[in-house]
Formats: C-alpha cells, sequence, structure tokens
C-alpha cells in the first residue's frame, strides 16, 4: 500500500483540477500545500455557519464559494488533510474556472494533477502508475495499473533486487522475464494496439470494420478507391484498448489521389501491431493474391463475403490453405456477421497471446520495460554487480519524485 506522507514546507500552495475537462456532473479541484486551508476559507462558507478552519479533518462539508466578482456556487469540500483541501463543485468549466481564478487571484500557483501526486507520495513508481490509470482507456487497463499504484512492480523489483544480492540469479531471471512477458501489455494500457485492414478495392473492409464496431463508421461505396484516407477508430474488446484503421483498397492501375491513399497504407502498414489482410472470399486465388500476400510481415488473412459463397454454408470460420498456394484464413460476412467473433478472438489472441492477472506486477513505461532487458542482459552475461548496481539505482531514483513539483512540464 502506498503511504501518503505530505510534504509542507517544500512548495508553494497549489491547486490542480482532478477531474476531466468538459461537461460533467461533479469536478473536483484539490487545494494543497501550507496554506491550503487558509487560501480556502477567503472564499468558503460553511452552510452550517461555524468556520471553516474549525472544521475537522476528513468532515464533508456543505455550503457557498463567493468569487472575487462576489458570484457564489453551491459546493461541498472536504479537507483531505493539514494541507490539503478538496472542493467539489457543478460540473463544467464555468464552475471550475470561478474557483480557479478565486485561488489564482490570491497568489496560490495554478499546478496539475502529478504534483499532488509528488507533494504526497514518495514513490515515483507510484505517481507514474496513478497518471497511467488515469489515462487508461479501459477498466480493465486501470485496474490493472491500480495493483501498480499499490506497490506491485516496486515490490517485484525489490524482490528481484534482493534474490541477486542473495545469490539467486536463477530466481531473478525468472521473475525478470515474467515481466518482461507483460511490458508490451503495460505499454498498450494508455496506447490502443493497432490494427490496419488492407487488402484489394471492394471486398469489403470499410463493411467489415463498421461491423465490428457496430456503427457505420467508414464510407462504403462500390467505387474503387471510395476510402483515400486512413480512416481510424478505438473501440475495446476483452478490456483491452484496440484501434481499427480502415485504408485505401491496393491495386496495380491506381492514380492520382486514390494513389495516395495506397502510399498511406504501405507506409503505416510497417508502424501497427497487426496487419489483417481482407481478401474477396469468392475470388479465385491469383499470382496478384499471393504477391499481396507476401508484401505483408505476417498478416491476419480474411476471406470476406462468406454469405455469397455456396460451400459456407457448414458453419465453419477457420479455412484450410490449399495447393493453389491460398493461405489459412478466417472466413467472415460484413453483412451477416458470420466469422467476426472468431476474427476478433484471433486478432486477441495474436496481440496478447497471454494476459496478466489483475495482481501482476506488470511494467509500463519505455524506462521500466527497458531497465527489465537490461538488467536480464547484464546476468546473462554475468555481469551480476552491474546488475544489482542498475537496479538498486533505479529503485533509488523512484524514491525522489520531488522534481515533478520543481518541473512538472520537463521543460
Amino acid at each position: 500500500m502506498v503511504e501518503c506522507s505530505p510534504q509542507p514546507d517544500l512548495i508553494p500552495t497549489r491547486f490542480a483540477r482532478l477531474t476531466a475537462a468538459g461537461r460533467s456532473a461533479v469536478a473536483t479541484v484539490a487545494v494543497f500545500g501550507p496554506e491550503a486551508s487558509d487560501q480556502v476559507c477567503q472564499y468558503f462558507r460553511p452552510a452550517s455557519g461555524k468556520s471553516f478552519g474549525a472544521i475537522p479533518v476528513g468532515q464533508v462539508v456543505f455550503g457557498r464559494w463567493i468569487s472575487t466578482r462576489g458570484t457564489t456556487e453551491e459546493l461541498v469540500v472536504c479537507r483531505y488533510h493539514e494541507n490539503r483541501v478538496d472542493v467539489h463543485c457543478h460540473g463544467g468549466d464555468a464552475a471550475v474556472e470561478t474557483i480557479e481564478n478565486s485561488l489564482a487571484s490570491s497568489g496560490c500557483i495554478a499546478g496539475q494533477s502529478q504534483e499532488l501526486m509528488a507533494y504526497e507520495h514518495q514513490d515515483r513508481l507510484a505517481i507514474e502508475a496513478w497518471q497511467a490509470m488515469s489515462k487508461a482507456r479501459t477498466r480493465r487497463g486501470a485496474l490493472l495499473m491500480l495493483t501498480q499504484y499499490h506497490g506491485a512492480l516496486r515490490q517485484r523489483l525489490a524482490e528481484i533486487l534482493a534474490a541477486m544480492q542473495a545469490g539467486q540469479l536463477e530466481l531473478a531471471r525468472e521473475l525478470l522475464q515474467r515481466m518482461q512477458k507483460w511490458a508490451s501489455v503495460g505499454l498498450h494500457v494508455t496506447c490502443p494496439w493497432e490494427v490496419v485492414l488492407v487488402g484489394p478495392p471492394n471486398v469489403g473492409k470499410s463493411s467489415l470494420v463498421n461491423m465490428l464496431l457496430g456503427f457505420r463508421r467508414s464510407i462504403v461505396d462500390d467505387q474503387p478507391g471510395t476510402t483515400r484516407d486512413l480512416l481510424t477508430t478505438c473501440t475495446a474488446w476483452d478490456g483491452w484498448p484496440i484501434e481499427l484503421i480502415d485504408t485505401a483498397g491496393v491495386r496495380e492501375d491506381a492514380e492520382g489521389i486514390e494513389q495516395e491513399g495506397i502510399d498511406k497504407v504501405w507506409q503505416h502498414q510497417r508502424q501497427v501491431d497487426l496487419v489483417v489482410l481482407v481478401l474477396d472470399g469468392q475470388q479465385d486465388w491469383s499470382p496478384a493474391s499471393q504477391q499481396l500476400v507476401e508484401s505483408f510481415s505476417e498478416p491476419l488473412v480474411v476471406y470476406n463475403k462468406s454469405d455469397l459463397l455456396e460451400s459456407a454454408g457448414d458453419g465453419e470460420s477457420v479455412v484450410p490453405g490449399d495447393s493453389s498456394g491460398r493461405p489459412p484464413g478466417i472466413l467472415t460476412s460484413a453483412v451477416t456477421g458470420d466469422g467476426l467473433s472468431c476474427l476478433i478472438d484471433e486478432m486477441l489472441r495474436r496481440l496478447v497471446p497471454v494476459a496478466p492477472g489483475l495482481d501482476e506486477a506488470v511494467p509500463f513505461t519505455e524506462v521500466q520495460s527497458q531497465l527489465i532487458g537490461e538488467v536480464l542482459e547484464l546476468l546473462k552475461n554475468g555481469q551480476v554487480q552491474q546488475a544489482i548496481h542498475q537496479l538498486h539505482q533505479f529503485l533509488q531514483a523512484n524514491d525522489s519524485p520531488t522534481v515533478l513539483l520543481q518541473n512538472p512540464r520537463g521543460g
């Protein structure tokens, strides 16, 4: 469990909005620092008539906020601890700006939510996990980051350090390799996996994307080259964030704007996590089809338009390869939805072959992932003392988060 340890003399009093921007039922502004209660007392009047300073820590108080312009907002305030007060007001930007402008006019400094975390916590890993949790695209990802916030990653790294210091190198390697296995999952908690659908014109890519998403997003037309730009939409399957990218149809005789769309396909497919190659299930296999398959590295092949195939009535979604060179693939219909569950399952299997439990220690930044790889490499090369030193330095550095307060924007 991460311990809260406010540092009252470290920074001047600041305020930060903790809830997302935009309209909502409730918004929260935290005021933190040595003068937090005094700052709030200038503008907040409890409905009970009591002085806010006399109200005990942890008690929720209803009252009015009287701004510097004389306008009032009904809201709820709670002194979280001696040096932090949370102000809960109506959602939306207007009420929040009234509170922020009042505080700023009396010398309180506008800050960011991560500065509050740095003020209250000594563990930078916990701060980073909290930041990732606030940006997680799905509930599953947020819960995974909550586990890291409560110390799973730090405890595992400390366990590995202790194992190396005790000469238990095989145990240290096993634990490092286990964490390394989850690195891709951790990095995608805040950044979705990218899945691009490519293929010739009129094979039903856009219709397939629409069916996968459950609503009409891409332009669907019989005219080749209708999709000229990369159209992206985010969804989530099994709790993992996925970005589907619809692309222009690939054909040799394209020109003009259509060719520009195809060029974007070739450029983007090298950067994505998975290429789904969509082909017309009605078409015979040809040299052009073979060349297209060989243009991509390990594509997931999909044979669409199964609703137009007489032989597709047996309910099979996975079709084997044949002697013509046609590779195995998944049979789908963007009209009836047949094969879509099988397609989603296969995409998830390729993106997340094994999913970590919610109680796992999971690295979730590039720095953490790099550290694990470097320590493993040092152990592999027999450089045990260097591995111990590097991990020890990392853990020590993460005990000093005050740099976030001094320079929160990294500039």
